[in-house]
Order: C-alpha cells, then sequence, then structure tokens
C-alpha cells in the first residue's frame, strides 16, 4: 500500500513502481477508483501500450494480466466502464506507474467515485471483499498460465 487514507494525494509515480520494482515482484496490480463522470459507471482495466526499451517486454504479459482481471470482475457482477477504454480494457502509454515498471502490470479503475451507486458500492465492505477476493482469483489466474 502506498496510500494509507483518502486525504492529499498519493506518492509519486516513480515511488509507486519502485516498491514492485525493488521487491522484485513478478506482477503488479494498482488498485484504484476512478474519478469519472458523474454519470458514468462500471470497471476498467489499464494496460501499457507497447514501448520499444521501455514497456515492450511487459505489454503482452501485461494485457493478458488485464483480461484475466477483467474476467474475474465480470464474474464477480461488475460491468465494464461506460465511459473509458473499450470492453472493459484501456491501453495506455501515458501512465508513468506502468511504463516505469520491470514485471507485467495493471492498472485497475474498480468503479467510479463520482457516480453516487458506484461510491455506494464502493464504500459497502462486502463489496470490497468481493472486489479483493476477484483480483486474487485474477492473479493465480495468471500465474498459472
Amino acid at each position: 500500500m502506498t496510500r494509507t487514507g483518502n486525504g492529499g494525494v498519493g506518492p509519486c509515480i516513480d515511488r509507486r513502481a519502485g516498491v514492485a520494482n525493488d521487491a522484485e515482484a513478478d506482477v503488479a496490480l494498482s488498485v484504484h477508483a476512478d474519478g469519472g463522470p458523474q454519470d458514468g459507471r462500471g470497471f476498467h482495466v489499464i494496460h501499457p501500450r507497447s514501448i520499444p526499451g521501455l514497456t515492450d517486454d511487459i505489454a503482452g504479459p501485461s494485457l493478458r494480466l488485464a483480461r484475466k482481471v477483467r474476467s474475474r470482475l465480470r464474474e464477480i457482477g461488475l460491468a465494464d466502464s461506460s465511459y473509458a477504454g473499450r470492453a472493459g480494457i484501456d491501453a495506455r502509454r501515458d501512465i508513468g506507474g506502468l511504463n516505469l515498471s520491470a514485471m507485467p502490470k495493471v492498472l485497475v479503475e474498480l468503479g467510479n467515485m463520482r457516480n453516487a451507486a458506484d461510491a455506494r458500492r464502493l464504500k459497502d465492505p462486502s463489496h470490497r471483499t468481493r472486489l479483493a477476493s476477484g483480483l486474487a482469483a485474477a492473479l493465480r489466474d495468471f500465474a498459472g498460465e
């Protein structure tokens, strides 16, 4: 965890990426809740696009991880984002936390905090438990490839 509360902003992107890099992790999952448009709902999983010399070695495995996360989140009843990505997945080349990672990594937006329905669900402890279980299952799926 790089944040322990909701006040202020989180640490710099190189520190966030450095946590997993320094641990020599095999895979990394960055867990967030988005601040999209008020009428937007759902989750999306962001993976890095291939950038020569930067993410070209992790782009393919990160996409596979994104698909596993999407599958598990759909299984627990989450809907794909209505405002970002396509079919629950978004490829980006402008996210430093992904671009600075040395291992397959995705950033998952588990809901939209500006949407009242999503925000209510995100505050529900039983929903958060389902989210954690789904993410853990996705990581096990990826590790078992």
